[in-house]
């Protein structure tokens, strides 16, 4: 966990607010990834370590501009999550792009060795993914 905080752009980014609706709804994206993947189709892990890049950015960014309390930043994923839950499929689809687009220009501006670090984060989080499929 302490790697992907330290992952993130030192810069001013998106709100505390901002980046826990973009984690919660890159979550679903990457739950549906890993149900896939956990039923044994391969094809699906580089979208799944992309999409796992985009939310650790989000994380660490938000760590590196000073909103540190673990408690305080699993409330607002809850409350994103519970707002999220009213939105339809396009509306969701909409946020992921979003999300996704934002993600994709933080990764750009962050150092190369925290990119290192995001990447080495998601694969990790694919390793134990798929230690945990059934059968596995």
């Amino acid at each position: 966990m302490m790697l992907m905080a330290l992952a993130g752009a030192s810069t001013a980014g998106p709100t505390p607010e901002r980046a826990a609706s973009c984690v919660a709804a890159l979550k679903v994206r990457a739950d549906a990834l890993t149900q896939r993947l956990q039923a044994g189709d391969a094809k699906v892990q580089p979208e799944l370590a992309k999409v796992l890049e985009y939310g650790y950015v989000f994380i660490g960014d938000a760590y590196m501009n000073g909103h540190r309390d673990e408690q305080a930043a699993k409330a607002r994923l809850k409350a994103a999550q519970e707002a999220q839950a009213g939105l339809s499929e396009a509306q969701l689809t909409q946020r992921q792009a979003g999300c996704q687009a934002e993600a994709t220009k933080m990764l750009a501006e962050t150092a190369a060795f925290n990119r290192m670090l995001i990447a080495n984060a998601a694969r990790a989080r694919i390793a134990k993914l798929k230690k945990a499929a059934p059968g596995a």
